[in-house]
Parts: C-alpha cells; sequence; structure tokens
C-alpha cells in the first residue's frame, strides 16, 4: 500500500543545517545517499522539492522534473521529457539546461 502522507522539509538558515550535520545527518546536495533516498522514497509516495539549486537538478532526468512558472495570478506546470530534450541532452546537463532558462523556471 502507498503511503499517502507528504513530508516537507525546508532548511531556510544555515543554524538548523547545521545542527543536522553535529547529528551526523548529512542533508548536502553532493552527497548520493540523499539523492538516493529521494529516488528511493518516490517509488512509495509523492516527492516535491522546490530548489535553485543547479547541483540538485543534475542529479535527475528531464523527466523526473515539472518547472512551475507564473504567469500574473496564475502558476503554469510544464513537463519535458528526455526526448524532447535530446539535442541538449547531448552536450548539457539537466541543470544547465535549467540554469540556461531553456526549459524555463528562471525567470
Amino acid at each position: 500500500m502507498k503511503n499517502n502522507r507528504l513530508y516537507f522539509y525546508r532548511f531556510k538558515d544555515a543554524e538548523k543545517y547545521i545542527r543536522l550535520k553535529q547529528k551526523g545527518i548529512d542533508i548536502t546536495i553532493g552527497n548520493g545517499k540523499t539523492i538516493g533516498l529521494i529516488k528511493a522514497a518516490s517509488h512509495h509516495c509523492q516527492v516535491l522539492i522546490a530548489t535553485q539549486s543547479v547541483s540538485m537538478v543534475n542529479n535527475f532526468s528531464p523527466d523526473d522534473l515539472v518547472v512551475i512558472e507564473r504567469k500574473g495570478r496564475d502558476s503554469q506546470y510544464k513537463r519535458y521529457t528526455s526526448d524532447e530534450l535530446s539535442a541538449y541532452l547531448d552536450e548539457f546537463s539537466t541543470g544547465d539546461i535549467w540554469e540556461h532558462n531553456i526549459i524555463g523556471g528562471k525567470s
């Protein structure tokens, strides 16, 4: 049975991050374990991540991403496939494609 709970973690200040590090909990983007946990959790529940981190985006394929942009008072959602972006993916990482605003999300 799928877990329908939504877990949301927000680290808006460095102090919380430092306290977690002191407890031995590593949530850094470069930690493959963190990305692995996110991907593993996604098999059991929906995982939502809001980020401005190119490093984070680099760990996912375009098929894993939904780009959200504000248009006036509305939010527009766009999902790209790896096939749609194959010409770019031959030369650039997913994060590069996002950072250069090819898929949006960097208004």
